[in-house]
Parts: structure tokens; C-alpha cells; sequence
């Protein structure tokens, strides 16, 4: 297994020793002020995440009921739009 490793304003751009222990790949991606925690916060509050992720990443985080906390299934949810609704390139067509 290899990590993928992105830059994030304000952290050190060193890699943490755990990970430069391990086989790791640093990814050229433009720097974001968010981190995957925040993301996983904002899911389990039921607020909106679409404009941090791709609406492929909405979607598979949705369909796969990943980071809600405990509770009731919400009728909607707020990162849900009519883009993420819309059929997937690799949707069969009939």
C-alpha cells in the first residue's frame, strides 16, 4: 500500500514521521484550507459539503452512509443537488 499525500495551508510540508516511514506519495494538488476532519464533521451534522468535495465523492459518501452519527436516517441531505442526482458515466443506459 502507498499513501497519497496533500499539502494543506499552514501545516508543515514535511510529512509526519509515521508516514514518511511508510511508502507514501506526495500529490501536486492545489492547497485547500480544510482537512478531512472537517469534512467528517460537517457529514455527521448534516451540513453541506459541496463545495470541498467532488460530487463523486459526495455521492459515494452518501450512498455509503459514512460519517453520520448515530441517530435517525435525515429525510434529505443538505449536499445532495440535482449534480449529485444526476446519472454517473457509468450508469448503464436503456
Amino acid at each position: 500500500m502507498t499513501l497519497a499525500v496533500a499539502h494543506r495551508p499552514g501545516v508543515a510540508a514535511e510529512p509526519h514521521p509515521d508516514v514518511k516511514a511508510a511508502a507514501h506519495h506526495v500529490v501536486p494538488l492545489p492547497m485547500l484550507d480544510i482537512a478531512s476532519t472537517d469534512i467528517r464533521g460537517r457529514v455527521a451534522a448534516g451540513q453541506d459539503i459541496g463545495a470541498l468535495v467532488p460530487v463523486s465523492v459526495a455521492r459515494y459518501i452518501e450512498t455509503n452512509h459514512l460519517y453520520k452519527a448515530p441517530g435517525p436516517e435525515p429525510r434529505s441531505t443538505p449536499w445532495t443537488s440535482a449534480s449529485c442526482n444526476a446519472p454517473s458515466s457509468t450508469a448503464s443506459k436503456t
